[in-house]
């Protein structure tokens, strides 16, 4: 999504989370599936150009500095935890 192709994934595990409504979905055990959705974005002009805006659109959830905020508001949760439970003397 980040290089501005579209995406066919299989829908399992995280993809579907992670890809949105951004990708196409296939079974990948299923070639001929997999195949045809891979063929519908190739013969769909409209369709392919959809998915890459929608890809483009999706890729801009995940950063490097989110992903630093995020981690630094779990830290601070957790510590805020251990210290509510450190017993005074």
């Amino acid at each position: 999504m980040a290089c501005g192709v579209p995406v066919v994934c299989s829908p399992e595990t995280s993809l579907p989370e992670v890809a949105g409504d951004a990708a196409l979905y296939a079974d990948a055990r299923n070639p001929e599936q997999f195949g045809g959705a891979l063929a519908r974005l190739w013969n769909d002009h409209d369709l392919r150009n959809s998915m890459m805006k929608k890809g483009f659109e999706n890729v801009r959830r995940f950063s490097w500095e989110r992903t630093a905020e995020q981690t630094l508001a779990i830290y601070d949760q957790v510590l805020g935890m251990c210290s509510e439970r450190t017993v005074q003397p």
